[in-house]
C-alpha cells in the first residue's frame, strides 16, 4: 500500500507551482543568478520528490506531476 495518494501529489504540486509562479512574477526584479538558482532548487525538489513518489507508488505519473508543478 502506498503512503501517498493523488490528493498528496496534488497538494504538493500546488505548493511548488505557487513558488514557481511567484518566481516568474519577480523575474524582471531579481538578478539572473538568483532567478536561476531558485528555479534550479525548485526543479531539484520536484525531481527528488518524484523519485520518492515513484518508489512509493508504481502508478505515479512523473510527467503529470512535473507539469502540475509548473516546471
Amino acid at each position: 500500500m502506498s503512503d501517498f495518494s493523488k490528493r498528496h501529489y496534488e497538494t504538493i504540486a500546488k505548493a511548488i507551482k505557487a513558488e514557481v509562479d511567484e518566481l516568474e512574477s519577480l523575474k524582471g526584479e531579481i538578478n539572473r543568478q538568483c532567478y536561476d538558482a531558485t528555479y534550479y532548487t525548485l526543479s531539484a525538489l520536484e525531481t527528488r520528490l518524484s523519485e520518492q513518489f515513484e518508489d512509493d507508488n508504481p502508478n505515479f505519473k512523473r510527467n503529470i506531476f512535473r507539469e502540475a508543478c509548473g516546471l
